[in-house]
């Protein structure tokens, strides 16, 4: 019997993860996630979605400047740190105006050495994830999600899957034949991929599939952040249009142009997404 929430779906993620990971655990709530490389904590969230559905759990970054973001999280811890095979330190590579580009790994600095890029590089403590899970308390998981430029199999060599079995594991898909070597022997299988990152599921649970998407989010319905911005922004452009004064249409300049950076900020990480995903795919360096 599903227990999923009344509230209205809102997706925040890129490429429609946080859709993805709903019909497969959506049935679980409130249950807990664990976000590696979690990013900024509203645009282009994977787990925004799960927490506005009563949700918790773990969001993990090397960049430190996102915990300020994550403060209003009352039921979520932020870990600072990067996540890695093995505690240590490591040059971690910071594109402040493409954060989803950061990145610890050499082959995808050199990728985008040529493509001008401001950057700023600082080293960074290397925790693993079962070092954190511990400390945290967390051992029960519907879901880990990890999108760190390229780490990712060091991600998942850090994790003691006999001790620790999330029911699904998101992966960004640029290093998938190494992601399948780990988990494919430790009992996991590979149920769906959307272009940008590959779900693997628990073989031994019956009740995730990703063929509840129709039931449960196409039925159900859902909107889209940007959606919900932009009515938002229509309704105040058109309350100003009932106002005459000088003020009231420099207030709809103002919203215009707002909500013009809104966009064009949204289809620039889009586009980061995938071309640098693609852009590691055809160099050669990044399986």
């Amino acid at each position: 019997m599903d227990n999923l929430s009344a509230l209205p779906l809102v997706s925040y993620a890129q490429n429609r993860e946080d859709l993805y990971l709903w019909a497969l655990v959506g049935h679980r709530t409130p249950g807990t996630y664990v976000d590696v490389g979690c990013n900024h904590e509203r645009l282009h969230s994977v787990t925004r979605l799960f927490y506005e559905q009563g949700w918790s759990g773990i969001s993990i970054d090397a960049n430190g400047q996102f915990e300020r973001e994550y403060r209003h999280r009352l039921r979520d811890r932020f870990v600072e740190a990067g996540v890695g095979e093995a505690s240590g330190s490591l040059v971690f590579r910071h594109y402040p105006n493409r954060d989803g580009l950061s990145t610890f790994d050499s082959a995808i600095k050199t990728i985008y050495d040529g493509a001008g890029y401001v950057y700023r590089d600082v080293a960074v403590p290397i925790r693993t994830l079962d070092d954190i899970l511990s400390e945290v308390g967390v051992r029960s998981i519907d879901f880990l999600k990890i999108d760190v430029e390229g780490l990712e199999p060091a991600v998942l060599r850090g994790l003691d899957l006999s001790k620790t079995r999330p029911a699904v594991i998101l992966v960004e898909a640029s290093r998938e034949d190494d992601c399948h070597e780990i988990l494919l022997p430790k009992r996991y299988r590979v149920e769906f991929f959307d272009g940008l990152n590959t779900y693997y599921v628990d073989s031994d649970l019956q009740d995730v599939s990703i063929h509840h998407y129709a039931q449960r989010i196409l039925h159900g319905g859902f909107s889209t952040d940007v959606e919900q911005r932009l009515r938002g922004e229509i309704e105040l452009l058109r309350s100003g249009v009932e106002t005459r004064d000088g003020a009231g249409i420099a207030d709809r300049g103002g919203l215009m142009r707002s909500m013009s950076r809104d966009v064009k900020r949204d289809l620039l990480c889009r586009c980061d997404g995938f071309v640098g995903r693609f852009a590691r795919r055809r160099s050669g360096q990044v399986k």
